[in-house]
């Protein structure tokens, strides 16, 4: 949807996580949800303007409307990203975190579709761990299916934290991403020779390398530590 080597806004970001959360990144979607009257006036702001080089910022009309549509989002979260989401919700689970706790999730890595809001959202909790050394992790999930081997084995359990910045992908390591169409894989992300697009590895070399339309990306989420029964 947006051009991943440029910093969109904070505000813009706000706004494209709700999209991803009620339209699962579908721009038309929302417009009609929200009773926009014009499809291109949001659709612009995720768009580079070729004049300035920056992303414009949604018009104080469109706010004023998914304020109005969607009475359950945060309006401090939404105009200055203060605070949660959603009104009256501290996380995502069904509980308050103590310190430090992160959250075990009952979905594959290889199933799932939507983004990461849509899919933890649909999860149970499954347990809670204190981990010390995963710092800033945003939850833990299993994985499934033998694609990373011997890497990551069918049981494991990842902790990943969420990307915002997506600048900061790092060639070569392990990631977790959400897409449209083939839901949540783990996968080594490579630089693509081709434009528009991101190349995804496994380890287990039976599995062929492949591109992902950066369009088709929804979420990205670093892999920062593993959890192995032996």
């Amino acid at each position: 949807m947006f051009d991943m080597e440029k910093e969109l806004p904070e505000l813009n970001k706000r706004v494209l996580e709700l999209i991803d959360k009620y339209s699962r990144g579908n721009v038309a979607d929302f417009v009609g949800r929200v009773k926009l009257a014009s499809h291109q006036k949001l659709n612009r702001c995720f768009n580079i303007d070729s004049r300035n080089g920056k992303y414009p910022e949604p018009s104080k009309d469109i706010l004023q409307q998914i304020i109005v549509e969607f009475p359950e989002v945060s309006s401090d979260w939404l105009l200055t990203g203060e605070g949660e989401m959603l009104k009256g919700t501290e996380v995502k689970t069904d509980e308050t975190l103590e310190a430090n706790e992160i959250c075990l999730y009952d979905v594959s890595a290889a199933a799932g579709y939507g983004s990461f809001d849509e899919i933890i959202s649909r999860e149970k909790v499954v347990d809670k761990f204190v981990i010390p050394s995963f710092k800033d992790t945003s939850w833990m999930i299993f994985v499934k299916g033998s694609s990373m081997y011997p890497k990551y084995s069918s049981g494991d359990i990842i902790a990943c934290r969420v990307l915002y910045e997506s600048q900061f992908i790092q060639w070569g390591k392990v990631y977790v991403i959400a897409t449209k169409e083939q839901g949540m894989l783990v996968k080594r992300l490579e630089k693509s020779e081709n434009e528009g697009y991101i190349t995804a590895v496994s380890d287990n070399q039976t599995y062929k390398p492949f591109d992902i339309p950066k369009d088709e990306i929804l979420g990205i989420a670093l892999v920062i530590g593993v959890v192995r029964m032996e």
